[in-house]
């Protein structure tokens, strides 16, 4: 049972009726993290069209929404309690789509009509800011004119230590919500790093979100790749420097569009992308 099963066994036990008659299993030793990732049936990659609905990325029939708390955190509060420092680090900040095909549109909330370029533009330069706050150097790279290849291609020539691509999802479906990170499917030495920072980054948008903005009851939605599935040309595009994108919410969920459609949201994206690059590759002191 990997910890994707352990957390939901420990976070919903109580929800679950027990045989009086039957022990509770002893807890296991502590252990390192590990991932366990979701195979989906094969589609096609579209770059012009949003993610649907599968799986887990529905909330199971009957579920409610959970009421969205906003946290109030300083910038950067998240990196403050990690257990490493990003600094010296070359980080490569990939805005998904291109002008001319700007991608999903954020379809509720004052922000409504932007649409992905333009909201992970900016996103990716406050990410960037925070960067160079913490001894880092952020690096923000554009599609435009030189496509997917070419932006990795530009990440890999600037050294990059990691490189996160910014996106954010879309379904007919309204109800379709929650956060998606994709990683390679190729086992490498950065293969591990791509694991630990999607399994941070995803419990951080859950600690922020909560159920109904966050990763589901049934899975916390990361996503190992291939070349030809949705999204692998480009986390398998570097072998030998980890790669991850990111679709922290859908722009089609109106609740999740009230949260991270605003400066605070992106504030709290940003926190939680430093949170799993901090664990993900941050440099650990020994006291």
């Amino acid at each position: 049972m990997g910890v994707i099963s352990d957390w939901f066994r420990k976070t919903f036990e109580g929800d679950i009726p027990q045989n009086p008659n039957v022990p509770k299993p002893v807890p296991a030793p502590p252990r390192v993290v590990t991932v366990d990732v979701v195979r989906r049936e094969h589609k096609p990659y579209d770059p012009n069209k949003p993610t649907l609905a599968v799986g887990n990325a529905l909330l199971p029939d009957g579920d409610a929404m959970q009421p969205i708390g906003a946290k109030k955190e300083t910038l950067n509060a998240i990196l403050k309690r990690a257990s490493g420092s990003l600094s010296g680090k070359r980080i490569a900040i990939i805005v998904g789509h291109e002008k001319q095909k700007p991608g999903a549109i954020l379809q509720h909330g004052p922000w409504a009509g932007m649409a992905e370029y333009g909201y992970n533009s900016k996103l990716a330069y406050m990410i960037a800011t925070a960067l160079w706050a913490s001894d880092a150097t952020g690096i923000v790279i554009f599609r435009d004119h030189i496509g997917i290849i070419g932006a990795y291609e530009k990440a890999r020539a600037s050294r990059a230590d990691f490189v996160v691509e910014l996106h954010f999802n879309s379904s007919a479906d309204a109800r379709a919500n929650g956060c998606e990170t994709l990683i390679s499917s190729v086992k490498t030495s950065a293969s591990k790093k791509e694991e630990l920072f999607a399994i941070y980054f995803a419990n951080a948008i859950n600690d922020i979100g909560g159920l109904a903005a966050g990763k589901k009851r049934h899975g916390n939605g990361i996503l190992q790749v291939l070349r030809e599935d949705r999204g692998g040309v480009n986390v398998n595009a570097l072998v030998d420097i980890p790669c991850a994108l990111i679709e922290p919410f859908f722009g089609s969920h109106s609740a999740s569009c009230a949260l991270w459609g605003s400066e605070y949201g992106q504030k709290k994206i940003a926190d939680a992308v430093l949170h799993g690059l901090t664990e993900a590759i941050g440099t650990r002191t020994v006291a």
